[in-house]
């Protein structure tokens, strides 16, 4: 721990501020400001009164759940999932963030992570003892340039992660960034994790899922959020997708870290994915 940062959330959500008589605009996180749709509100309302979803549920998550990514995906972005096999609940998308190094990075290899980047990334990569290389994004489009990377990095690297709309640039890419991305490292023994946090912000066009391109499953998952499209932020309900040695690998990490999810909060994410595109 010495060497780990302390977490930019833990020292900033939940502190108290003096501020003047104006509304303070809160700037630390990015907390969305709309409600959660009424479905999954009542979802869950209606959940916590029914006896067998107070009890202990299945690690893996409901079938309901995991049905509604599968065809949320197909739906969104014609890409066919395996519900079983290439699909990951994550209870706090963080949690598979930060748990995903340490089920396929073995110490001392090479991580890149973007700079500037999303803040947990670092202190994942220090915790499954790797080594973190930056991969500098420059403006003014914030895109990969694994030219620049050296050639004897690159050879150990083990996971990459990106993020498109990116966090805290804001930068999108089209398909073709990710179809050259994709083909650089399959075949390798490098694996990319794409943070899809932000997938429904767009105006242009809808952004790109990396698991649409050619052998995308091949080498990528995708880490899926519904805090922010769907103004759940407080429910902490997100999934990984994509390659299925990466999702097996998660799927087992989590059983031993944590206890699967509340049934109320997967049938709550399970009516906003299918009601509220």
């Amino acid at each position: 721990l010495a060497k780990i940062p302390d977490s930019y959330f833990g020292k900033t959500m939940g502190r108290k501020i003096e501020h003047g008589p104006l509304p303070l605009i809160n700037m630390a996180v990015g907390i969305p400001d709309g409600e959660t749709p009424k479905g999954s509100v009542d979802e869950v309302a209606n959940a916590l009164r029914v006896p067998e979803k107070q009890k202990y549920g299945a690690f893996h998550g409901k079938e309901s759940f995991k049905q509604a990514i599968v065809d949320f995906y197909k739906r969104q972005y014609n890409v066919e999932l395996d519900k079983d096999d290439e699909v990951c609940i994550l209870y706090v998308t963080m949690n598979g963030l930060v748990g995903l190094p340490n089920c396929i990075v073995n110490p001392y290899a090479y991580d890149l992570s973007p700079d500037p980047g999303y803040t947990v990334y670092l202190a994942r990569l220090l915790f499954a003892d790797s080594k973190p290389y930056a991969l500098e994004l420059e403006p003014p489009y914030y895109q990969p340039d694994f030219d620049k990377v050296p050639g004897e990095v690159l050879s150990q690297t083990k996971l990459i992660y990106l993020t498109y709309p990116n966090n805290p640039t804001g930068s999108t890419v089209t398909q073709d960034v990710f179809d050259d991305v994709v083909q650089k490292f399959r075949g390798t023994q490098t694996k990319i994790v794409h943070d899809f946090a932000y997938a429904a912000f767009g105006f242009d066009h809808k952004n790109p899922s990396i698991l649409q391109t050619g052998g995308g499953k091949e080498v990528a998952i995708e880490v899926y959020s519904l805090s922010k499209g769907y103004n759940m932020s407080g429910y902490r309900v997100g999934f990984a997708v994509g390659n299925k040695d990466v999702i097996q690998a998660l799927k087992k990490y989590h059983t031993h870290h944590h206890a699967g999810m509340f049934g109320a909060l997967q049938d709550a994410a399970t009516f906003a994915l299918n009601n509220y595109d």
